[in-house]
């Protein structure tokens, strides 16, 4: 007797395995599988080696197999079109020279798409309710959702358009459901042949917390910061706020904390509040501590920082220097005279250089890039010796008043005491601390000792430990530095806009 086994209902585009068996053992050990269009296989085992002879192919598991009883021979042969009734059979020739058939078995090709559930496998927060959808392409097949998520079953009512059908659940994530299943089961009405897609659930209970991406305040105005918390909270709690400047810790802050919200309010913004703020909350749950954390940017939308002024001269040639910070982007800088704006490169040089300094922002060091403009002037034809330089980030502008004439009356004397360079130096910083009148900060300032090409070089180099808020600073107060260990400047190429009508004058900064 021989027995030809398949399934009753096989996707479209996929395999049908036909297993043929016997009782006995086959001539040659070979077996032929049948259609109604003809042969599609003769599979063979031969010295322990099992093939396809009618394909010259060696048989791999999901192609061809051969029982080590020499009894029983399988093959898989895809089904490409939708069909009802295809019928399968198979033949075995035995050493009497008798030939047996199989029975004959129907198979129907269903048109059914897999379902895929989205979204796909995530880490899942315990205690909240998720969204889940399961989709798949619309066949003419009349089909049904089911779910199986967590050792929860559900029904839900199935949707569609003229390309798609799809199902929705709401799922309240519990902590049991961690590595357990969630399946979508997509079935025909009028058939028990089903096709699923499966998920495996990762959950998790540390706390999650809603923050947004960034903040903005107005220089010396108030802000607060909104962090909240959700999940399956037991015993919880919010930790301090942590405060950096790119990724440089200045400080922790106590938030107003009301059960499942931490407001941090910042009072009169300043660049020093300008940062990263990451919000903490830790979890308590089943012995075990969880943490979460969220961070946030705020964006002080402050003009530019003067961290120095300072005028020079070099026999009858004056140039004033402006040392200035800004943590938005810098837009640019022109120069005006008596609100004229000078735009003759044949009245002065100009120079924009970067250079790395360090400031002090609550009491902790923070490495920055400030940029340092220098005006040399040429020619000085400003009649009333009244310059203004204006810097300018994406939020507001700063205008800054140089006078040589009366600063020659301020300069402090540097070189010798023949020499005819003089060079006021005037500090600009908002203190940490207002009571203590002084500005704990480090940066690179320069003495000129002797004419050079190029102004914006300096030969010799100084650096204050704590500079006090004065203008008379004595020449002890500083101490040399290598002048290997100066980073050089990188220079800005500005390009200047001064023929155009539309003009606003300013030198644009790359």
């Amino acid at each position: 007797m021989v027995t030809l086994l398949a399934n009753r209902y096989v996707q479209k585009g996929k395999d049908v395995r036909l297993n043929c068996s016997s009782d006995k053992i086959p001539s040659g050990k070979t077996v032929e599988f049948i259609t109604d269009s003809g042969t599609i296989g003769n599979i063979r085992s031969h010295k322990g080696i099992c093939f396809n002879t009618l394909f010259s192919q060696t048989c791999t598991p999901n192609i061809c197999e051969c029982h080590e009883d020499g009894k029983s021979y399988a093959m898989y042969y895809r089904l490409y079109q939708a069909s009802e009734n295809l019928q399968f059979w198979c033949k075995m020739k035995f050493t009497d020279n008798t030939v047996i058939y199989s029975n004959k078995r129907i198979v129907s090709v269903l048109d059914m798409a897999t379902p895929k559930i989205y979204p796909p496998s995530q880490m899942l927060i315990s205690g909240l309710i998720v969204s889940l959808m399961c989709i798949a392409k619309k066949t003419p097949e009349d089909v049904i959702f089911s779910w199986a998520c967590g050792y929860i079953p559900q029904i839900s009512p199935i949707k569609n358009n003229n390309t798609s059908v799809w199902s929705k659940i709401q799922l309240k994530v519990d902590s049991a459901f961690d590595n357990k299943p969630c399946n979508c089961t997509l079935q025909s009405t009028r058939t028990n042949f089903s096709v699923t897609d499966s998920v495996m659930l990762k959950i998790t209970k540390s706390p999650l917390l809603t923050l947004k991406e960034e903040f903005s305040c107005n220089i010396t105005e108030t802000v607060a910061l909104v962090c909240s918390v959700r999940g399956d909270l037991a015993i919880f709690g919010f930790d301090p706020w942590k405060h950096s400047i790119d990724g440089t810790y200045i400080r922790s802050l106590k938030g107003l904390d009301d059960e499942y919200v931490s407001l941090l309010f910042i009072n009169a913004c300043s660049y020093q509040d300008a940062g990263e703020y990451t919000c903490i909350v830790w979890n308590k749950h089943t012995g075990e501590t969880f943490v979460g954390n969220k961070t946030t940017t705020l964006v002080v939308a402050g003009p530019p920082v003067i961290l120095k002024k300072e005028t020079s001269q070099i026999g009858s040639r004056k140039s004033f220097v402006l040392l200035f910070y800004t943590r938005p982007t810098l837009v640019g800088v022109k120069v005006q005279c008596s609100g004229e704006l000078l735009n003759n490169s044949s009245d002065m040089t100009i120079d924009i250089n970067r250079e790395n300094l360090e400031l002090n922002f609550y009491e902790t060091v923070v490495a920055v890039e400030a940029f340092r403009y220098t005006v040399a002037l040429i020619n000085n034809h400003c009649v009333s010796q009244k310059y203004t330089v204006c810097i300018k980030n994406k939020f507001e502008e700063l205008c800054e008043t140089f006078e040589p004439q009366k600063a020659a009356a301020l300069t402090e004397q540097v070189g010798n005491d023949d020499s005819d360079q003089t060079t006021s130096r005037n500090q600009y910083l908002q203190p940490v601390d207002i009571q203590q009148g002084s500005l704990q900060y480090n940066i690179r300032t320069s003495s000129i000792n002797q004419e050079q090409t190029n102004q914006s070089l300096y030969e010799n180099f100084y650096e204050p430990s704590a500079i006090i808020v004065n203008d008379n600073l004595e020449h002890s107060q500083f101490e040399a530095v290598d002048h290997d260990c100066i980073p050089p400047y990188l220079e800005i190429q500005p390009e200047a806009d001064t023929i155009s009508g539309t003009s606003d004058g300013y030198e644009k900064v790359e």
